[in-house]
């Protein structure tokens, strides 16, 4: 139980970090680099959850 607590409190501090990490980067100018980037990673992340999503259909399928 202290493992899943200790992963959601590190889960949730990178979370905040990440985001007023980019805020951060926002007001220093960097808003059209950090919009490219975020376009290309969601267009990878998108690529790859089609492929992905019908693998762990099937791996987490339940056997009768």
């Amino acid at each position: 139980m202290i493992e899943f607590i200790l992963f959601c409190v590190a889960a949730t501090s990178y979370a905040f970090g990440m985001h007023f990490l980019g805020r951060w980067l926002q007001l220093r100018g960097h808003g059209a680099k950090l919009e490219a980037v975020g376009k290309h990673y969601y267009a990878v992340q998108w690529r790859i959850n089609s492929l992905l999503l019908p693998m762990a259909n099937v791996m987490f399928k339940r056997r009768k």
